[in-house]
């Protein structure tokens, strides 16, 4: 299975497994829809700027008549410029990097939904702030500890490329803060022609480019536009996966999808607090847990159930 499919795959378990917790199925949607939408047109664009760069921005040919025998010249050769390719491949390069970078903002909103983390949208740092929530589920409710630094979300990278050895990440982000607020993305143009000439004869040839990294680093554009799409899918492929066994412990914890459903109904009627008067046991596969309760009213998970009503009327001990 390509990553492409397989990053796709992971985006639906994640999204599938969240619409059973969510309180706000709607603002879910919109999240999965964004996040899918960076992903294919930074797919879209890494394919547009292959194919200008093959189809030839300059080009270089012999001219077939004097290649004829009996010309009274030649052979002759010509290049040319297609100017309208240049700016495209240009116009593609800036979007492409503006929507690989996007990857990260988007998949903030999709946990802040997913996990009803009640955060701004317009929040400045959103990758952050969810990290630090999703950190303190684990840790508070969950009880889980982990590193001596809190528990791992699989946010780190994205949030601290420096720190978790994703330095690639951050010089992804310098390179679209450059082509978005200083100056253009420097592309240098390389023409094989030029340094070996190609023998009298059929065929035409295009020029190659390669993208400025800074600090004196280059990189074949073509290969520069996979290499960063695949890294880019991969991490969010590995954070899907994290995300997605701690979203499925917190919907464990918090006493399953019927409980979820009573949340769901609850305040989607515009109820306010709850005294929790009935409780119920959460139910699995294998019947109901009695290791956790929640309100029948409201779907909260309550721990003290000693003289609380069950349904059939009978009262906790």
């Amino acid at each position: 299975m390509s990553s492409r499919r397989t990053t796709m795959q992971a985006l639906t378990d994640f999204a599938q497994l969240a619409r059973g917790l969510s309180l706000d199925p709607e603002a879910l949607q919109e999240a999965e829809e964004f996040l899918r939408f960076k992903l294919n047109a930074a797919s879209l664009l890494r394919e547009e700027i292959i194919r200008t760069v093959q189809g030839g921005v300059t080009t270089f040919e012999w001219v077939p008549q004097s290649l004829e025998p009996g010309s009274r010249v030649g052979p002759v050769s010509q290049e040319r410029q297609d100017l309208g390719q240049l700016q495209r491949l240009r116009l593609w390069l800036d979007s492409f990097l503006f929507e690989l970078v996007g990857v990260g903002d988007a998949l903030a909103q999709l946990v802040n939904a997913a996990f009803d983390l009640d955060l701004s949208p317009n929040q400045a740092k959103l990758l952050s702030a969810v990290d630090a929530k999703v950190r303190g589920i684990l840790r508070d409710e969950l009880m889980i500890k982990g590193l001596p630094e809190g528990p791992d979300t699989g946010l780190g990278k994205w949030v601290d490329p420096n720190k978790h050895d994703a330095g690639w990440l951050k010089a992804l982000r310098e390179l679209r803060n450059q082509a978005s607020h200083r100056h253009l993305v420097r592309l240098a143009e390389e023409k094989v022609w030029e340094r070996t000439r190609p023998q009298p004869g059929p065929g035409k040839w295009t020029s190659d480019f390669r993208v400025d990294l800074g600090s004196g680093q280059s990189e074949p554009l073509i290969n520069f536009v996979v290499e960063q799409e695949e890294k880019v899918r991969g991490l969010l492929r590995e954070t899907l996966f994290r995300l997605k066994s701690i979203l499925s412990l917190a919907l464990e914890h918090r006493g399953g999808p019927q409980a979820a459903a009573r949340r769901r109904e609850w305040w989607s009627k515009g109820n306010g607090p709850c005294d929790h008067q009935t409780v119920e046991p959460a139910q699995d596969e294998d019947g109901p847990r009695f290791d956790c309760y929640f309100c029948s009213a409201c779907g909260e998970r309550v721990t003290d159930i000693a003289g609380r009503l069950s349904p059939d009327g009978s009262r906790h001990l």
